[in-house]
């Protein structure tokens, strides 16, 4: 399971993750890894694109904690359902995708490289 931090501009459009500059990388990744796409579960912790008006761009927003809160009981559920032993959490600057998992808000791009357990029923890393 990889959790990206919320969909890019592109992502919002088409309705999935990792669609965008985002999802080109990690398909060089990928190929690079020897891993196929398909093998892995995608998902982003804000299921939303935030962003702001820019004449006619949009441009992406970081997620509130209330935004990143509204997004854990899907996040949860998709875990449940893939009972996956691995969750990768990508942490942009604003760690969303962490913050989700371990209910961190705080500096949680500062754990990038950290390991840990979590659970489906508490979120939390340990």
């Amino acid at each position: 399971m990889l959790v990206g931090e919320q969909p890019d501009v592109v992502e919002d459009r088409h309705g999935a993750p990792f669609l965008g500059p985002t999802g080109r990388l990690l398909d060089e990744a990928l190929v690079t890894a020897g891993i196929p796409r398909e093998q892995i579960y995608l998902t982003n912790a804000v299921k939303h694109f935030t962003w702001v008006p820019r004449g006619k761009r949009r441009l992406h927003q970081q997620p509130a904690a209330a935004e990143i809160q509204a997004g854990r009981p899907w996040l949860q559920a998709e875990y449940a359902a893939l009972a996956s032993a691995v969750i990768v959490a990508s942490i942009p600057d604003h760690g969303a995708s962490e913050a989700s998992l371990t209910r961190r808000y705080d500096g949680a791009a500062r754990q990038a490289g950290r390991t840990g357990e979590t659970t489906a029923d508490s979120g939390r890393a340990d």
